[in-house]
């Protein structure tokens, strides 16, 4: 009786992130239980503990606590003790991102919940599998044991399942590049969770939802999504939820043009992330914060911390954020004009993301080809890839993407000689313009400006001061040093060669 109501009690306490009094619970328990020379008792409190060290990602312990706790379930005979024990040692390998390893004991617990009929524990296999292939980027894969965990939680009556499978396929939606087949499935899964209080579940589809928000430029919706999903995380103690958080709260801000509050949540979620020893979490945020000091042309600072985003993302081989940082890496290296350097990283970036099949990435792969064939002035070329961007903009319904590939046709017109030529790169600076505007997007706002002007220095001064002008302004608020240094160079420039 006594046993029984710790482990109750601890279960409790974990959910509330109470996990050190929990942890104590179950000391005592496991004390008890060996008094008692319960071995059912002792795996249970051994299996709870393991369940414990993993909302604290101290995956050793856990590993460790569940290898004990197998043990006396296979003195009693216990199955499906034994099928826990193995799919908790697959989600240790998943978090070490040894996915074999992981694969293997996810599929030991599979075939022994199988052989006991036990369906919540099958659909928990299929589940954990398919997040296996997700993180691998084998989407399809994931996204047929989705369904197959989909349609079992369904026929079960399993709400906690089913919100899991939905959120879950709505994840590999998104990274297909169908975010209104993504955004449908992620609140189809909040609206099960909020009627069955599950609250980590509801924070979990509230940053997807905001996730699907960003990428359609509706960045209030987003952060508002973020800052909800953060409450949340901070009431029941879940510091990855936590850093997932901040680090999409920055990534909007970043988006907006706010680079000052940007750096100061990344630094958050970077502490969480280094608390938690999640190499993932670090190598994101280390892809952010190169960006974003790209960004304000600290390209030295920039270099150093996609470096350390490489380094991480090759040693996890996490093939989604490398093929990031790759990008990242090519458009530094586009800006110090390295254009031998640029061809090998975007060729490498375009061969990972066909593997995974990101056509996000594929489209800002090709945005790069697209400017390093202008700075080449290889016109035909850069025409070509800047079309094959804006199609994936299209299936991927990423406005900004859009906008960026509106731009470039621009930029190509305006480089080539001919009156039609300048009028269409008039219309499409203008549309780019207009495109970035309600997106609040300041940072590509001010390079239409600056590139349209550079165009109307020959043409229209009065015209081309205004761009200019606009351009400085904008540059100077978000603090993009060398773009501001670059525009002030062109309009002195211009207005020396007037008099």
């Amino acid at each position: 009786m006594l046993v029984g109501a710790l482990l109750g009690r601890a279960e409790v306490l974990n959910v509330m992130g109470k996990n050190t009094f929990a942890i104590k619970d179950l000391l005592y328990g496991i004390k008890a239980s060996t008094e008692l020379e319960d071995c059912r008792l002792l795996a249970d409190c051994f299996l709870q503990l393991s369940y414990i060290h993993h909302s604290l990602n101290q995956y050793d312990d856990m590993f460790r606590t569940s290898a004990r706790a197998i043990r006396f379930y296979r003195k009693t005979k216990n199955y499906e003790g034994i099928a826990n024990c193995y799919n908790i040692m697959g989600l240790v390998y998943y978090a070490k991102h040894d996915h074999k390893k992981s694969l293997k004991y996810h599929n030991k617990s599979l075939r022994i919940n199988k052989k006991l009929n036990y369906r919540e524990g099958v659909a928990t296999n299929l589940l954990n599998i398919a997040i296996v292939y997700d993180d691998l980027g084998e989407y399809k894969n994931a996204l047929k044991f989705y369904k197959r965990c989909l349609q079992l939680s369904s026929d079960d009556g399993s709400l906690m399942g089913l919100a899991y499978a939905l959120n879950n396929i709505g994840t590999i939606y998104h990274s297909l590049g169908d975010n209104s087949k993504a955004l449908e499935h992620y609140k189809r899964g909040l609206k099960i969770r909020e009627k069955i209080c599950d609250n980590e579940g509801i924070a979990e589809s509230y940053n997807n939802v905001g996730v699907i928000y960003y990428a359609y430029g509706l960045y209030d919706k987003a952060v508002e999504c973020f800052y909800r999903s953060l409450l949340i995380k901070k009431k029941i103690g879940a510091l990855n939820g936590q850093a997932t958080a901040y680090n999409n709260i920055g990534s909007v801000y970043m988006a907006m043009g706010n680079y000052s509050r940007a750096i100061k949540i990344f630094e958050k979620a970077l502490v969480l992330w280094k608390k938690i020893r999640n190499l993932s979490g670090q190598g994101i945020i280390y892809n952010n914060l190169g960006y974003l000091y790209l960004i304000l042309g600290d390209y030295d600072r920039a270099i150093f911390y996609l470096n350390r985003s490489f380094k991480i993302n090759s040693k996890i081989h996490h093939l989604n954020s490398l093929v990031v940082c790759l990008i990242h890496l090519a458009n530094v290296n586009i800006m110090l004009q390295n254009f031998g350097r640029v061809f090998g990283l975007l060729k490498r970036a375009e061969r990972i993301a066909k593997e995974i099949e990101r056509k996000d990435s594929l489209m800002r792969i090709y945005i790069g080809y697209c400017e390093l064939m202008i700075m080449e002035r290889n016109f035909l070329c850069a025409m070509d890839y800047c079309k094959k961007a804006h199609r994936l903009a299209n299936e991927t319904n990423s406005r900004k993407g859009m906008g960026e590939a509106v731009f470039l046709k621009a930029r190509i017109y305006s480089a080539q000689n001919g009156k039609d030529k300048k009028r269409i790169a008039e219309e499409k600076f203008r549309e780019a313009a207009k495109i970035f505007r309600v997106l609040s997007q300041q940072f590509e706002l001010a390079k239409t400006y600056y590139y349209f002007g550079e165009m109307l220095k020959k043409q229209n001064k009065e015209k081309a001061d205004e761009f200019l002008k606009m351009a400085a302004s904008i540059f100077k608020k978000i603090g993009a040093e060398k773009w501001l240094k670059i525009t002030q160079s062109l309009f002195m420039a211009k207005n020396q060669s007037m008099k």
